[in-house]
């Protein structure tokens, strides 16, 4: 949709999203393309991983069992913070390792966008869920940047994504099968489990 309403565009660089602060350790000329192909350079998985005692302990507290709370609000900001910190293996653009670290970052864009394009087309407007809404309200001057990106992302991606995929999805059901179009007529359906066993 960020796309399509020409807001960005393949070549677009990270930090002319997420600022500058993205750009340290080798960083700055990461781009859109280079996250969506896992060639920013990222290594697999954050470096200490967010569940590692070593990870920020002091700002999420028992972050070594509750890898839950540790991806949610709660280490919103020590999170954030360790991406704009992340160092790079390679340089952008040089090899492909498929990176956790690309998708957080995508995910961080989004939510960034979506909150200063959250009423332009073609973004359908969105709010956030009531645990957001909540979060917010019971923190003093409310949610800092790092939570609000993620309750940007999650209520985009749902008001945006899953619940357009889901209308079209109920619309093709009441439909005949000449009659479909779009992302379900290619034959998509939810993953079955199969009772045969697998052959050889």
């Amino acid at each position: 949709l960020f796309y399509q309403g020409k807001y960005l565009n393949q070549s677009t660089l990270v930090t002319d999203i997420l600022g500058k602060e993205f750009g340290q350790n080798g960083k700055q000329g990461i781009t859109v393309t280079h996250l969506l192909t896992h060639t920013a350079g990222f290594p697999p998985d954050p470096e200490p991983n967010y569940w590692d005692p070593k990870f920020s302990p002091e700002a999420c507290p028992g972050n070594p069992v509750r890898t839950v709370e540790i991806q949610g609000l709660a280490c919103a900001n020590a999170t954030f913070k360790s991406l704009m910190a992340q160092r790079l293996n390679t340089p952008p653009g040089q090899k492909y390792v498929y990176s956790d670290l690309s998708f957080i970052t995508l995910g961080y864009i989004v939510g960034s966008l979506a909150e200063t394009l959250r009423d332009s087309p073609p973004i359908t407007p969105f709010d956030w869920s009531d645990d957001c809404v909540q979060a917010d309200r019971d923190t003093p001057g409310g949610l800092s940047h790092a939570p609000r990106l993620l309750c940007n992302f999650a209520a985009f991606v749902a008001r945006n994504v899953t619940s357009k995929l889901l209308s079209e999805r109920d619309h093709v059901d009441s439909t005949s099968p000449r009659h479909r179009s779009g992302f379900f007529a290619s034959g998509f359906q939810p993953p079955q489990r199969s009772r045969k066993r697998a052959m050889p």
